[in-house]
């Protein structure tokens, strides 16, 4: 991908992906599973090779990252429930931490959430639902995140089925 992000211009991605869902229909609700694999490594640009707007890019000090991801998930007639772990690198600039550079660190979050169904007016329903994650931060990171930053959300959905 050419310049993806506008914090890094000059700078090529290649990014790569691979993902496995599960989904299966039950008398009482319905389940699904995703397991998700995401890689980014930098394009490094040589003297010799030209970016594809004809000039040449200074070379990348950025490292390769991976991201992990697991969810499942079950909905039934009112009500649903569901999870996530995620498990991410990210380098010190990304963070907003210039300090730390592109040093990489490893973040990790687990989120558990509901949501129910309170009214419905023909296709038109109302959900209420909350969630709450857990982050884990590394050693080095808790003086400005926490050793464990915890987020809570509250929400109305309104869908159209």
């Amino acid at each position: 991908i050419v310049e993806p992000e506008s914090v890094a211009p000059g700078e090529d991605m290649r990014r790569t992906t691979a993902s496995v869902l599960y989904a299966r229909q039950t008398a009482r609700g319905a389940w699904s599973a995703a397991g998700i694999w995401g890689y980014n490594r930098p394009v490094v640009l040589g003297a010799n090779h030209l970016h594809p707007d004809g000039q040449a890019h200074a070379h990348t000090h950025h490292s390769p990252q991976h991201a992990f991801l697991g969810e499942l998930d079950w909905s039934g007639r009112q009500q649903a429930l569901y999870g996530r772990i995620e498990l991410v690198q990210k380098g010190g600039n990304e963070l907003g931490l210039p300090t730390l550079g592109d040093r990489i660190f490893w973040l990790g979050g687990l989120t558990a959430g509901t949501a129910r169904r309170v009214h419905s007016y023909g296709m038109l329903h109302l959900q209420m639902g909350a969630q709450a994650t857990v982050n884990r931060a590394p050693d080095l990171l808790e003086g400005v995140y926490g050793k464990y930053p915890i987020s809570a959300q509250a929400y109305l959905r309104l869908s159209v089925r």
